[in-house]
This record gives structure tokens, sequence and C-alpha cells, in this order.
């Protein structure tokens, strides 16, 4: 039951709202480069989380209820503890902090749609607010109140939403063709027609977006251990191959989910498909209605699991000002931005190269390097050191693709 507990909290974390733009990127690279491309970003986060696991496992794993506290003491072979807490901490409010946007975009999208059936984005962002902020409220008893533990029943719901999101999208893809059947396009992948780097790097950008979930990995793990006696009095043990399973099922749950949303849909509306798939389903379409309804309570139970690492990395403001208040000052910009920015694709992109990058590859390097003080005889050293060099590459490239998609 607590494994149950460890991968739904981790899984939730991963898949949040990304999803969503998917069906774009597979239909402006192809099904070919957008499968292969996903692959390989499962496998480094896959590696990511395990070089994570591993940092946990050499740690005090009786104290180990955030990696705040595992690197909060000493100092590391490259830097001083102080330093590395300042480079988490940055990285996880950026990251999380965006996070919070797309969210709040994808909830305002989903309840404007069921509520406003035909609408203008010029001449109703009033009604855009309005549903933002009733999203706000909605949530805030949540985000404020309820432990990141104590989300595991809620990301267990969330994750069972979303498998009923794949069902019914799948499934009505196959429906609207006319053979019953989607088979595999043979042609060309249309990466061929488009600006290679700018759609590259986007669905890069995307992809290491969707997977992130670093900043809870620690916390998740948590759940694992299991107290025993011993003549040193209690001790908590976890078996490494737990960690391992725990990871491997929800990359492997978050990998499986993405690619079968992202060819069939991108299959269902080919170039018409939005950056949001969910504005490509009629407002008077019980399908569409139904699917709304789901995502928006997708977003609602996923939310608080993505402002948990925030109220971490700032304990000195959160005790000064109380969880509740850290909380409210978080939402208000964030459900700012989500009123008048509507390209999900763009948002995602954007908070995917400059933050998601570093930390699905450099942090977890630089966490492992601290404990082990660069001690790299073992497995995840020189893994490490690659992930290193390949944070800023990764980084660089979304960069130069989402200036290149905006010029």
């Amino acid at each position: 039951m607590e494994g149950l507990k460890s991968w739904a909290l981790l899984t939730n974390t991963i898949t949040g709202v990304a999803f969503l733009s998917f069906p774009f990127i597979f239909e402006r690279t192809g099904w070919q480069y957008g499968l292969g491309t996903l692959a390989l970003v499962a496998l480094l986060e896959f590696i990511s989380l395990e070089i994570m696991a591993a940092a946990w496992h050499h740690s005090d794993i009786s104290a180990s209820k955030h990696v705040r506290i595992i690197i909060g003491g000493g100092e590391s072979g490259i830097m001083r503890q102080g330093t590395l807490i300042w480079i988490y901490d940055s990285l996880v409010f950026l990251s999380c902090f965006g996070a919070l946007i797309p969210f709040t975009m994808t909830a305002a999208d989903g309840l404007q749609g069921l509520f406003l059936p035909a609408y203008s984005q010029a001449s109703e962002t009033w009604f855009r607010a309005v549903v933002v902020i009733i999203f706000a409220l909605l949530q805030f008893p949540l985000s404020a109140f309820v432990s990141f533990k104590d989300q595991a029943p809620t990301s267990i719901t969330s994750l069972v939403i979303l498998f009923i999101i794949l069902v019914f999208s799948c499934a009505h893809t196959v429906y609207e063709n006319s053979d019953g059947f989607v088979a595999f396009s043979v042609a060309p992948p249309p990466l061929l027609n488009n600006n290679v780097v700018s759609v590259s790097a986007a669905a890069l950008s995307n992809f290491f977006f969707a997977f992130t979930c670093q900043m809870n990995a620690f916390e998740a793990y948590s759940l694992l251990r299991t107290s025993s006696s011993s003549s040193h009095g209690k001790q908590y043990v976890v078996g490494i191959w737990k960690t391992t399973l725990v990871n491997l099922f929800a990359v492997l749950f978050a990998a499986l989910t993405y690619g079968l949303l992202g060819y069939y849909v991108s299959q269902d509306f080919g170039e018409e498909t939005q950056t949001n798939f969910l504005n490509n389903y009629g407002f008077n379409d019980i399908f569409g209605i139904i699917l709304r309804v789901m995502i928006v309570l997708k977003m609602f139970l996923t939310y608080p699991i993505i402002i948990s690492p925030i109220m971490n990395s700032l304990p000195r403001l959160r005790e000064a000002i109380g969880k509740p208040l850290l909380a409210f000052i978080l939402m208000v910009p964030a459900s700012a931005v989500a009123i008048f920015v509507h390209d999900l694709s763009i948002v995602l992109g954007f908070i995917g190269c400059i933050t998601e990058v570093f930390i699905s590859l450099a942090l977890p390097a630089l966490i492992m390097a601290h404990i082990r003080r660069l001690n790299m005889r073992e497995w995840y050293g020189p893994i490490a050191v690659l992930l290193l060099v390949l944070a800023p590459f990764f980084s660089l490239y979304g960069i130069v693709g989402l200036i290149l998609t905006l010029v």
C-alpha cells in the first residue's frame, strides 16, 4: 500500500498539464520524431530519478523528509552547501511557480468552455478572470492546508481520471476513423517540412517539462520507509529495488500515456490540432463537455502537488507569514498571467528550457556529488557528469528554438 502511495505521488507530479500539448507536437513533428524524442527524454528522466534515489539511499533515511534536509549540512566537493541550497531553491521556485501558470490556464480553458459555449477571447477576458478566480478559491484549501503526503488519495484519483481521459480520447479517434482503426503512417514526418530547430526544440522542452518530478522525489520515497529495531535504536530500511520500481512504473505510465495521447489525438484532428487539444472539441459536443470536466478535476487534484515544493523551498517566509498566506501570494500572480496568456505550448516550452532541463539533469548530479563528495567510482558517477553536460546543451537548444518560434 505504501508503494502505491509513493508511486501515485511521484506519477501525479509527472503527469500534470503538459500532455495537453503533445498532440500538437506530434502533428508538427510526426509520430516518428515525437515518439523517439519522448523515449529519449523518458530514459534520461529514469536515469535522473535513479540518481536521486541513490542519493536518498546514501543519506540518512530517517531524516530524508525533503531534499533541503539532505543538502543542508556540511560542504560539497564542488560547492558549499549554502550555494547548492540556493541553486535548488531558485530552480524549484522558478519551475513550480512557472508550472502554476499552465495549470491555471488549462483549468480556465476548461471552465470557460463549460460555462460559456461561444466566447471571444478579446471580449470575454472578464469572464476568464472570473473562472480563474473561482478555480483559485476552490483550490486554495487543498494547497494551503493539506500536506504533501496526505495528497496520496487525491493523487490516485487524479491518475484514474487521466487514464479515463486517455481511453476516451483514443476511443474517440478510433470511432471517428472510417475504418475503425488508426494505423501508423509511413509518410515522411512533417518535421522535415518545417523549421527543424524550432519544432524539435519545442518538443524537447515540452517533454522535459512533462517529466520533471525531482523536487518531490525524496518525499515520495519517504513513504516507502519501514521501521526496524536494532542495537542502535529505531532505524528505517528501504530496499533499493523499491525506489527503482517506483521510478520505473512512474516513468513508464507517463511515457505510455503521453505517447498514446500524442499519437491518437493528433491523428484525430490532423493539421487542425490546437496547442491545447481540449480546444479542438466543440463546446456543445457531449464528449467535449465530459473531457473538460475531467481535465478541470485533474488540474484541481494535481495543483497542490505542484505548489508543495515552493513551500519547502521558502521555509523562512513560510514560517514568517504562514502557509495559507504564502499559498495565496503565489497563486495571485500565476492566476493573473493565466488570464491573459493562452498559448499553452509556448508557456510549457519556455519553462521547460529555462528550468526543467536543469532540475531533471543537472540538479540530481549536483546533489549526488554533494552527498558522495565527488566519489565517482559507482555507476552513477560518469552518468552524472554526462547529465551535467547535457543540461546546458538542451537548455540552449530550447532557447534558440523558442526564439525562432516567436520570431
